[in-house]
């Protein structure tokens, strides 16, 4: 498969797991795109990817009014690192840190951006209404780098990195107890401390089960050319 038809692939793949995105390689290695790894859990659908350096650009053409209200976060779980664009802002991201964007607005995510080797990430997208501050709060939370270095940065990083390694071995009801725990730890403090330094106030929030991920599944693309790890 040639390059161009690998990012033609790419952007069917990306836009079947995710939303309509554009995908452009940044580097002249054109050997393999990457491996990826979809699964739901609970109200969240979590991808585990290995990709060669590209960005993914939201652009305001490819937005709908139809698409899905959904956030999502991704973590560097290893290889290299990424940059989260989005409202004027960028956010380096490291192994172990993690980032928010809003599927509804335009962003652009570069993986690879320290140089031409892979780099290991995890998507995990999920209705906004899982987190207890209003859209205007959330906004502050886009596109601001979240370091796994102590509290409950350290704390939300490593579950997610369990969660993901196991995400294969959880019944339905097992995956859904999890997610809610996941989603209580946020709702009561980790959220609510960060955005607290600019004055917003907790309100509650459901715990609603997105009918696009309520069941557990399991699917895995492999983009030609690229060796499994």
């Amino acid at each position: 498969m040639s390059s161009a038809d690998r990012l033609d692939f790419l952007r069917e793949m990306v836009a079947a797991t995710w939303v309509p995105m554009e995908c452009r390689a940044i580097t002249a290695n054109a050997d393999y795109l990457g491996e990826f790894h979809a699964s739901g859990l609970g109200p969240m659908q979590v991808v585990v990817m290995d990709v060669t350096p590209l960005s993914v650009h939201r652009t305001p053409e490819l937005i709908s009014q139809e698409d899905p209200d959904m956030l999502k976060l991704v973590l560097v779980r290893g290889g290299n690192s990424c940059v989260v664009a989005q409202d004027g802002r960028q956010a380096p991201v490291s192994v172990g840190e993690f980032a928010i964007y809003d599927t509804r607005r335009p962003y652009e995510v570069v993986c690879g951006a320290s140089g031409d080797w892979p780099t290991q990430l995890m998507t995990f997208m999920f209705p906004p209404s899982l987190l207890p501050l209003s859209r205007n709060r959330l906004r502050q939370l886009c596109a601001v780098r979240f370091q796994a270095s102590a509290g409950l940065g350290d704390l939300t990083s490593q579950f997610l990195l369990q969660l993901a390694r196991n995400v294969d071995h959880y019944s339905p009801a097992e995956a859904a107890r999890l997610s809610a725990a996941h989603w209580r730890c946020w709702r009561r403090g980790w959220p609510v401390r960060w955005i607290s330094r600019t004055g917003a106030h907790r309100r509650p929030a459901g715990m609603p089960c997105s009918p696009r991920f309520r069941h557990l599944y399991s699917s895995t693309w492999v983009i030609p050319g690229c060796p499994r790890p």
